[in-house]
């Protein structure tokens, strides 16, 4: 007799597209497709970045992350890398590396934080919105 367990673990996770933020109308076709197979999924994956049901802080979240997903082959999903942060010179430098390479920014979190769902003192999103052409006012 042999049994299978299923073990369920709830993840927080992104749609990542490998067009990158300036083709995000390829991405939005994800959301019209009615046909999972329809999906062209050598362009997209997703990216996880916490287990919001795991009652341990940020840093315990993220090594379950590690061994339940880590090295297991998952095609269409990878850990969203995580980076420690060793002052402001290295923050200014993978958050450009990170825009660089297409991101909006990076969100910053704190290790030692609980889950908390929606805002949380927990964790900050830090993004970098391109300037703003000047406003002309007329009166």
């Amino acid at each position: 007799m042999s049994l299978t367990l299923t073990l369920t673990l709830t993840l927080t996770l992104t749609l990542y597209s490998r067009y990158g933020r300036e083709n995000f109308q390829e991405s939005l076709k994800l959301s019209n497709q009615m046909e999972f197979s329809a999906i062209d999924w050598k362009n997209f994956k997703y990216m996880v970045f916490d287990v919001p049901n795991h009652s341990g802080t940020y840093a315990q979240r993220y090594a379950r992350l590690e061994e339940r997903l880590a090295g297991k082959g998952y095609k269409h999903i990878e850990i969203a890398q995580k980076v420690e942060c060793k002052g402001m010179q290295h923050f200014e430098k993978v958050l450009q590396d990170f825009i660089d390479k297409g991101a909006e920014g990076i969100i910053l979190r704190d290790p030692s934080e609980p889950y908390a769902p929606g805002r949380s003192k927990g964790y900050l999103k830090h993004k970098v919105f391109p300037p703003s052409p000047p406003l002309s006012c007329f009166l």
